[in-house]
């Protein structure tokens, strides 16, 4: 625990339940996310914890470009996402901040309909996100329970999905988790950004769910069931293997694949003038393959202290670009 990060101890009601006492702490503090500490028959003890994540503060452009490019405070950053639906081809564009809402924009997507075909996750950023999430399995495959109370996430409710990442329960690299335990993907595609592309670093594994009885994990090679297959590439390999895919598509690109400068284990190293011919050369190769065209969700997002403030307005030329396709 950080001790600029306050804890306060909150009476406990008869029959208060912990997550709805988390849910409310988190609507009259809309800078805290609450986390609780611990409790007793009469208090719960609940650390403050702010959202804007201790690494945020490096980026000097941040809340500027935020308030600047998108209207948006510094307290809003955390949970600001738009999620549009063509309501002619149905195809889903999502813009986000905080990669941790890629998940709801997936579920219930106008063309992901259970019509037995397999689906492709291509997932272009700079980590594979394939933490585990604060999240307790379910016998029903599509349900999730919250660490504390008695919620329920359902990936048919995104309405639950949305509750359970503003409460901090799935964080911004344990949003592909659920869709891989509730079998909503076949296969993971990752393109890590162009100083790992070239074949350098290239995987062939599995993945599926630890077998373990606590939080939700994911587990690389020797899965509890059998895994569906994940490969690191670069992305004109990618792009190969997409358009040769039948099934369904899901695009996800994290702008921190082109530049992941405040990350602490980041490529600090990558200029502007750098970061910018890659989310170039990257669009056109997106473009001119027409992926975001036949994907049924594309997500773009911002990543908020791995990403330069001081790029944003590329950045969101670049995502406007796949939003053209997508659902224009």
């Amino acid at each position: 625990m950080n001790a600029s990060t306050p804890v306060i101890a909150v009476p406990r009601a008869a029959g208060a339940d912990a997550s709805a006492v988390m849910a409310d702490l988190a609507r009259m503090f809309h800078d805290r996310a609450p986390q609780l500490l611990g409790e007793t028959a009469r208090t719960f003890f609940v650390e403050m914890v702010s959202v804007h994540v201790a690494r945020a503060p490096a980026d000097a452009d941040l809340t500027r470009a935020a308030l600047d490019q998108l209207g948006i405070a510094a307290g809003e950053m955390a949970n600001w996402r738009q999620i549009e639906d063509d309501p002619v081809c149905g195809r889903r564009f999502a813009l986000m901040l905080e990669h941790t809402h890629a998940l709801e924009a997936w579920c219930c997507a106008p063309l992901l309909k259970d019509d037995g075909r397999p689906t492709l996750l291509l997932h272009i950023d700079a980590h594979d996100d394939l933490n585990g999430p604060s999240l307790l399995p379910d016998p029903d495959r599509r349900k999730y329970l919250a660490p504390l109370g008695s919620d329920v996430m359902t990936l048919d409710d995104p309405k639950t999905v949305r509750r359970f990442a503003t409460r901090g329960y799935i964080g911004i690299g344990g949003f592909i988790a659920p869709m891989i335990g509730s079998a909503a993907i076949d296969a993971m595609l990752h393109v890590p950004g162009p100083a790992q592309a070239g074949g350098r670093g290239a995987a062939s594994l599995a993945i599926g769910l630890a077998p373990d009885s606590g939080f939700i994990r994911v587990e690389k090679q020797n899965c509890a069931r059998p895994g569906i297959p994940y490969h690191r590439m670069n992305l004109a390999a990618a792009l190969e293997v997409a358009h040769a895919f039948d099934g369904h598509i899901l695009l996800d690109i994290d702008l921190d694949a082109f530049c992941n400068r405040y990350d602490t284990h980041g490529d600090s190293e990558v200029a502007d003038a750098d970061a910018l011919i890659a989310m170039a050369e990257a669009a056109q190769l997106l473009t001119g393959s027409g992926l975001p065209r036949r994907a049924a969700v594309t997500t773009v997002a911002l990543s908020p202290g791995f990403f330069p403030g001081s790029l944003w307005p590329e950045a969101l030329r670049f995502a406007n670009a796949m939003r053209a396709q997508s659902i224009g």
